[in-house]
């Protein structure tokens, strides 16, 4: 399942799994920082040699984090792994942290906020959700699984980090508030079409499906007040691929038959209408995020970042020009959007937009 998972997710950009080679962590000294268009650009690339791979990709704000692996020859699992950091103003670097284990491991889902960063580690059959504190440079464990061959996706907004916790017969969300260190069920049973979905939150709002006596529905939950804020109700047939909400909308794609539909709906709650985006099929979006009213599209016939304003409908290019292949793409817990490109393979850029 392990080696499912990288294949699926490499070509939804969720996790990493592409083949980047590297043996320490390095930047150029000359870091690209451009103006496109509404969004400040910057680029940070990461110098690669053979026999290590780029596991992950994080940011919050100050600091641009990398997670670097080398892998065990002819296997899935990794012998060695490292946490590379930059200061996004003075470019300064810093490995932060090392692990090795000759008999094999796995670690990725990296997650960064203003003061820990998290990951999933795999080891044996024990899954295990980890947090190094910035400070100290401590890791500390939040919860442990037996692995059961379901992976743990992480997602995180900065005050909470969520995961859908998945068997053969069920599926539920777990939660972590991270100021306290509190874990907490956010839904006990949930409908997981996709085994690699994630539990998207943002301003501590999360969205799921459920099924509830034949009728398929979206829950909005709001994770600082513990209660639901509304229901959408959906087609019994309906299978999801991705939900995100925040206070003021939900939007959410869907499966159609085993592949990604290429349209993106949009539920605003002040109206109760739904609405389309996206109903150009020559538009290839190769995956969303959304984030506080914009909304991010990895486009990829013309390789670019595209952000569309709900509010207005207005759609920019925020990418720089050039030759790209964006993939690993995620908002970060400042709000900015974060993604991996991966044209060359031996020199990938690591590219942070700041979206006004």
């Amino acid at each position: 399942m392990r080696g499912k998972l990288q294949l699926l997710l490499c070509a939804f950009s969720m996790i990493s799994s592409v083949a980047l080679l590297v043996s320490g962590c390095s930047q150029d000294k000359d870091t690209e920082q451009a103006k496109a268009e509404e969004a400040y650009v910057q680029e940070i690339p990461i110098h690669l040699e053979s026999g290590w791979a780029v596991g992950g990709i994080a940011s919050n704000g100050d600091m641009a984090f990398c997670l670097l692996t080398e892998d065990v020859p002819m296997t899935l699992n990794l012998r060695s792994a490292k946490l590379c950091a930059w200061d996004l103003l003075s470019g300064a670097e810093t490995v932060l942290y090392e692990y090795t284990n000759a008999d094999g491991f796995y670690i990725n889902e990296l997650q960064a906020t203003a003061n820990e960063v998290f990951w999933v580690r795999t080891e044996g059959e024990q899954c295990a959700i980890e947090r190094l504190d910035l400070a100290t440079r401590e890791v500390q464990m939040i919860e442990q699984y037996n692995w059961g061959g379901y992976d743990v996706l992480l997602q995180c907004d900065g005050s909470y980090l969520t995961w859908y916790r998945l068997s053969d017969e069920t599926a539920f969300i777990r939660g972590y508030e991270i100021a306290t260190g509190t874990l907490f069920d956010i839904a006990e049973e949930v409908v997981a079409d996709f085994p690699f979905i994630r539990a998207n939150i943002s301003d501590g709002i999360c969205a799921y499906a459920v099924d509830q006596g034949g009728e398929r529905k979206i829950q909005v939950y709001d994770l600082f007040e513990k209660k639901q804020l509304r229901e959408i109700p959906l087609d019994a047939d309906i299978a999801l691929f991705n939900i995100v909400a925040d206070r003021e909308r939900c939007l959410y794609s869907i499966l159609k038959e085993n592949t990604v539909d290429y349209r993106i709906f949009v539920y605003d709650y002040g109206d109760g209408k739904e609405t389309v985006i996206n109903e150009d099929e020559s538009m290839y979006v190769f995956y969303w995020n959304y984030d506080d009213g914009r909304l991010f599209l990895n486009e990829r016939n013309d390789n670019a970042i595209l952000m569309k304003t709900l509010n207005t409908g207005e759609t920019s290019i925020i990418s720089n020009q050039g030759n790209h292949l964006y993939i690993l793409s995620r908002i970060t817990s400042d709000g900015s959007y974060i993604v991996l490109d991966s044209a060359n393979e031996v020199i990938p850029v690591l590219t942070l937009i700041k979206a006004s």
